[in-house]
Parts: structure tokens; sequence; C-alpha cells
């Protein structure tokens, strides 16, 4: 993993057709800003040993509007070498649906969990087993959603996906160690016969 993958505040894709639910995102995972003013009358009220807030992990979310947007985000995270740790994907949009978008986005990345939001049972477990192969990257979330679900989903699959990355590159790294120790032995060995 490269120091910059590791300094990174884990980058959120939300692929909705309702601007209303990117605010709704935008509210659960996004740090709240600091108010000052309310601050000040909490202590007024509570007295100055009021319970701190619980901070949220710091998230970078983009938004699109439509799955094609949603591909194009995709493609161009990658492009800039920041790939999206998770998406929440609605299943329902104009365009392409929410399973083509993902198709799409894993062909581009196939590493990015997601999350499938909807409403409605528009496909089968079954269904979307066969259109998108059985994964661990895949979740569905039922709407309207819980907050705290998706808070938890946002924090558990961002740290999947760099847990995940990093051994993949500890994999590399001990394939290369092995490479270069059988060279040393054949070469050991040649240097005998």
């Amino acid at each position: 993993m490269t120091p910059s993958e590791i300094d990174r505040a884990p980058r959120i894709l939300i692929v909705d057709d309702n601007p209303s639910i990117h605010r709704d995102f935008d509210l659960v995972l996004l740090e709240q800003l600091q108010d000052d003013e309310l601050e000040a009358q909490e202590r007024r009220m509570y007295g100055e040993n009021t319970p701190s807030r619980a901070t949220k992990p710091a998230y970078v979310l983009e938004h699109a509007l439509s799955g094609l947007d949603g591909i194009k985000l995709v493609k161009q995270a990658l492009e800039r070498e920041q790939p999206f740790q998770l998406a929440f994907v609605k299943i329902r949009m104009p365009g392409i649906d929410g399973v083509d978008t993902i198709e799409r986005m894993w062909e581009l990345d196939p590493r990015v969990q997601v999350v499938i939001c909807t409403a409605f049972a528009d496909y089968s477990w079954e269904e979307l087993a066969r259109r998108l192969g059985r994964s661990d990257k895949l979740l569905v979330l039922k709407k309207p959603f819980d907050t705290l679900e998706v808070a938890q989903l946002a924090s558990t699959l961002t740290e999947k996906w760099f847990l995940a990355r990093q051994a993949a590159l500890r994999f590399e790294q001990m394939e290369l160690l092995v490479a270069q120790r059988t060279r040393k032995l054949l070469a050991l060995q040649k240097g005998q016969a």
C-alpha cells in the first residue's frame, strides 16, 4: 500500500438519482461542522461537563445522480490513483439501473465494496448472484435506511477494503521474496555442478 493510500480518508461514492438521498448520506457520514453558539448554549444548559460528541470517521464523499455518472467517477478516481473503497448504489434509476452500474464499476475496479440500496424487491438474491457473481463485496441495504446501519457499513466496508489491499500487497511481497530465494538457490546449484 502506498503512503498516500494509508494517509487518505476513505472515499465513498453515492449513486442515486434523488438529491435528498445524497443529503441524507452527507448528514450520516460527514463530520458535522462545529457550531460554537450551539455548544455555548449546551454548556449553559447542561453545565461545563457536557459529554463530548462522538467524532465520525473522516470520509470523502462523491455524488453521482445516475449510473453512468457513477461509472465516470470511478474511472476518473482510478486515473488519479484515488480509488473508491465503497459505493452505495441505488437499484432503480433512469438509464442504466444499479445492477448494470455495479457490473461496469467492477469491470473498472473489482476491489470496490458495494452496498445496493433499494426499497423494492427488484431482484432476488439468486438473480443478483447470477448477474454479479457471488461476492463478499456486495451487501443489500433496504430503504428507508437506518442511519446507524449506514455508518456501520461505511466504517466496516472501508476498513475491509484497506485490509484486503494490505493483504494483497503482503502476498505480492512474499511472492517476490520466494522468487528471489529461488533464483539464489538455482544459482548456488549451478555453481556446485
